[in-house]
């Protein structure tokens, strides 16, 4: 046994020993459902249609909770559809109809903000439906108004037939731009001129089977490159941006040339040395998945035997994250054979060796006869919650898991996360990189999102700090060239703190408190009609089934907003002068209170 094999043994033991009670209650748990999510048939889409597509987290109205999207893959019967949850103090909301996207069925989703005014746009690409109404493929980009509504773009420049399949800025104009690649197999790049128009250039003539990609800055020049992944037989390929509009293959000098490997795919400093590594998720059902770790001087070693990490075939999804807050990046995958290959959680031991906790950890069953979980075709993570610790939010094919936020429990450790605002950068600030300093000890994580064929996790950077409540700083490398060092005392652990470039820290988001209100007891009684809904303000309750006592509106602050007894079957409510957004109507009705949400848009 050589010495490598013989520490990670050690490691492992003293993992389990030193740490199994502080980690014991430490666990993943769905509450899509009880915050107003339903996983499996939103809309009461049949069931045999509802199967889980994308995913992505996005803060569309700039107020510190991410919100998320999430799409259905379709079937003969509904065809595919799209869904956007407001995320709100009582709980989610959907505004799939309200935002104006309602319409709208996706098989990728992004956030970014295109124009520079911080509320990001949606692009969506749908795919031909070979069902009825037989829609035609298109790319679409719907503005963002900044009101929860959205407004789909014409007379863009970017072609409805290709599908944008990452974003950043490569060119460092501070305006995020679109990657994609045409049906000859030609990549290009829509550089985004800042007025909802772009301009195309073909950035590499032809690649074969193309599948997925996910940027990355390899050799931390500041500009971003790009890896992709196939869906056939040719080999992975790593681009090089040369900073001049110009790229360059540069895969077989840098070594992670690989075929057959298709959907999971993503980067990460996974062993904090501040380079960027690279997991690809096998496609092909006859091989495994890859660890690439960068050497640092433009090349990358294929680690994947000796750190464990070989996983299952037939990957559907593959992410970094730290799941545990200790500082070090783990890796999820899922996969299509969901009844033989469940779900993996890859603990990072840090020393480039990793094990599966996805079991005790609830993401994974623990005997075939509970494998109805996982085969999830996107993931995304993100603080929904803001306590501190990523949570998980997957949509996958199988009727009772279409759709699962799962919220990380019971996490012992700390964190800190950043919520990052370019000025002369992008304003996403896609592409920055914050270094945290804590003693010897440093921690490097990149600004994003995209990652793979259909995954849109959060923005905003997480810095795991184990047991640590304080470290010495953190810089900020803007896109735009401009190093901001943020010393530990202008920040909030355990919450979310927004970073402005070159001011500083301007807001911090702590923990999300939600409304007592649950799915159990909202909306749970046919016998209480509220309309219309949405409303302009005039709101008209039909209570003529149950008598009702009074009723008591709230914001999602909690603040009462209108209060009264009724004896009438029909009581009309005058809110036009209050605020557009959500609030919960409470009625008591012989001791027993009911809930509706209502949503008010003037």
């Amino acid at each position: 046994m050589n010495y490598k094999k013989l520490l990670a043994i050690i490691l492992l033991i003293s993992f389990y020993g030193l740490s199994a009670e502080a980690q014991k209650g430490h666990k993943f748990i769905r509450v899509g459902e009880s915050l107003g999510i339903d996983s499996n048939n939103p809309g009461n889409v049949s069931p045999e249609a509802s199967l889980g597509h994308a995913v992505a987290w996005g803060d569309i109205n700039d107020d510190g909770m991410i919100d998320v999207a999430f799409s259905n893959q379709g079937g003969e019967v509904n065809g595919m559809q799209f869904w956007l949850y407001q995320n709100t103090e009582a709980g989610f909301i959907d505004i799939s109809e309200t935002s104006g996207l309602g319409e709208l069925y996706a098989d990728k989703i992004i956030f970014a903000d295109l124009n520079g005014d911080y509320f990001p746009e949606i692009i969506a690409y749908k795919q031909a439906m070979q069902f009825y109404p037989f829609d035609p493929a298109e790319q679409t980009i719907y503005r963002n108004n900044g009101d929860l509504t959205f407004t789909k773009m014409s007379s863009t420049g970017v072609n409805q037939n290709y599908k944008v399949q990452s974003v950043a800025d490569f060119d460092k104009d501070g305006f995020v731009d679109l990657l994609t690649w045409d049906n000859t197999g030609a990549v290009l790049i829509y550089e985004n001129n800042g007025d909802f128009t772009f301009t195309a250039s073909i950035i590499v003539p032809f690649i074969s089977d193309l599948y997925a990609i996910s940027c990355i800055d390899y050799n931390n020049d500041t500009y971003p490159d790009f890896y992709t992944s196939t869906y056939g037989a040719n080999p992975n390929y790593l681009f090089k941006n040369n900073g001049d509009g110009t790229f360059t293959d540069v895969t077989t000098e840098a070594g992670v040339a690989y075929a057959d490997a298709g959907h999971g795919l993503t980067v990460g400093d996974m062993n904090n040395d501040g380079y960027q590594d690279i997991y690809v998720g096998g496609y092909n059902q006859n091989i495994s998945s890859k660890l690439f770790k960068n050497n640092g001087n433009g090349t990358f070693s294929d680690i994947t035997l000796a750190s464990g990490t070989s996983g299952y075939t037939d990957t559907r999804t593959s992410s970094f994250v730290d799941y545990n807050n200790d500082s070090f990046l783990d890796i999820f995958s899922s996969h299509h054979q969901f009844w033989v290959d469940q779900n993996i959680l890859y603990h990072n031991v840090q020393n480039e060796t990793f094990f599966d906790v996805s079991v005790p950890l609830r993401l994974s069953y623990e005997t075939a006869d509970e494998a109805w979980l996982g085969d999830y075709f996107g993931t995304a993570w993100g603080d929904f919650n803001n306590d501190g610790d990523m949570d998980l939010f997957a949509v996958g094919h199988i009727q009772e898991d279409h759709y699962s936020l799962w919220k990380n429990s019971e996490n012992p450790k700390n964190s800190i996360i950043l919520n990052l605002k370019g000025v002369a950068s992008n304003k996403s600030a896609i592409g920055a990189k914050a270094v945290l300093t804590s003693g010897e000890n440093v921690i490097y994580r990149t600004v994003n999102p995209i990652q793979g064929q259909r995954d849109g996790h959060s923005m905003r950077l997480h810095f795991g700090l184990d047991t640590d409540t304080e470290f010495d700083n953190i810089t900020v490398y803007w896109p735009s060239g401009l190093e901001q060092t943020i010393d530990f005392a202008e920040f909030t652990i355990n919450a979310v703190n927004t970073v402005v470039e070159d001011e500083g820290v301007t807001e911090v988001f702590e923990e999300i408190i939600y409304d007592i209100v649950t799915a159990t007891d909202i909306d749970n009684d046919n016998n209480i009609n509220v309309f219309p809904n949405p409303s302009n303000g005039l709101i008209t309750v039909d209570s003529k089934k149950i008598k009702l006592e009074s009723i008591e509106i709230v914001d999602i602050t909690g603040k009462i907003v209108y209060s009264q007894n009724i004896d009438s079957e029909y009581t009309t409510i005058d809110l036009s002068n209050k605020e557009n957004g959500l609030y919960i109507i409470k009625f008591i009705s012989d001791n027993k209170t009911y809930s509706k949400r209502i949503m008010i848009i003037k």
